[in-house]
């Protein structure tokens, strides 16, 4: 567009749709996001003290906070709401990323790393570690930090596609050395197995961890996440939120499904059990995974796979939008 005053790297970017026409139709069975239709939630829903819509909620809910860090044996001055974990990534690369700044992103991985990082102006990296044991890709990333000068590194653990996971103490033997970087540590899809790394940001003060509501807890449209890091990275990320980010609807919602802690309990139970059953049924080449999902070994047959559950209304992921 000529003569408007648009920013170069945003007119570079392109705009990718998620979900899909079909994701509300009940006729469909939707995989594509690790969610479950839990039978209960509706009752969560009315139990919800939802009133005073006319008013604010501030974002940083002192109610919310307080059983995260209760939940996560973190401090409350240590953790940071967002609107969901996508917007807690936006807020994190606005704060230590920018024009001429540059992430290392290990591929294949979820894309909205790579998305945040250009929407500031910085440079994203790539790093190919596809097939690579864990300490290998914990080696190849540290070789690829002190060859470059890298501001911020994105990991995620588990992985998204690929549901792989660090283990916490070759986490810790990483970071210890590696104190130049911001590491961003992507924890969404954490939960499910007793994996949490939040003990790591009263270690490493350059560690930030993104959590959200939206898989292990099964609130994805609600909108929210958190970050956990040192008091000293917390201050500056506040600097980026607005304080009308989240909305009074869903702190309530949230609230009210954390009143009841077999909610949690319950939705663990139902991922496993479904493990389970797969493993025991489905004759396909697969890898379990760390996350709340499989992932199907099939190259090519991927597409022609992908588009036979379409035909039979079942939504899945089929992998094209992932680098790597």
């Amino acid at each position: 567009m000529k003569n408007q005053p648009i920013n170069k790297h945003i007119e570079q970017l392109n705009y990718i749709e998620y979900g899909g026409k079909n994701k509300f139709d009940k006729n469909y069975i939707d995989l594509q996001n690790d969610n479950s239709n839990y039978k209960n939630i509706n009752n969560i829903f009315r139990g919800a003290n939802v009133r005073n819509l006319f008013l604010y909620e501030y974002s940083q809910n002192k109610d919310l906070i307080e059983f995260i860090a209760k939940n996560e044996n973190i401090p409350l001055e240590n953790i940071l709401l967002t609107a969901g974990a996508d917007s807690a990534l936006h807020h994190t690369a606005e704060t230590f990323l920018g024009i001429n700044k540059k992430s290392l992103i290990p591929i294949p991985s979820f894309p909205r790393y790579e998305f945040h990082t250009k929407v500031v102006g910085a440079k994203p990296i790539f790093l190919n570690l596809f097939g690579k044991n864990e300490l290998d890709k914990l080696e190849f990333i540290k070789a690829k930090l002190n060859q470059k000068k890298v501001d911020l590194l994105f990991i995620a653990s588990p992985n998204n596609p690929t549901g792989e996971s660090f283990h916490y103490k070759d986490l810790n033997n990483f970071l210890s050395k590696i104190n130049k970087t911001i590491i961003v540590i992507d924890q969404a899809l954490a939960g499910y197995f007793n994996d949490s790394l939040s003990p790591l940001v009263l270690k490493f003060s350059h560690v930030v961890i993104i959590k959200s509501f939206s898989k292990l807890y099964n609130l994805p449209g609600l909108r929210i996440g958190y970050i956990i890091a040192s008091e000293s990275l917390i201050k500056f990320i506040k600097k980026t939120i607005s304080p009308y980010e989240l909305s009074t609807p869903s702190i309530e919602i949230v609230k009210s499904y954390l009143g009841n802690p077999f909610n949690v309990t319950f939705r663990k139970k139902e991922v496993h059990k479904s493990i389970e059953y797969i493993k025991k049924n489905l004759e396909l080449n697969f890898s379990l995974t760390k996350g709340p999902f499989i992932l199907i070994d099939g190259s090519k047959k991927i597409p022609f796979l992908y588009e036979k559950l379409l035909e039979n209304k079942i939504l899945t992921v089929n992998g094209k939008n992932f680098r790597g």
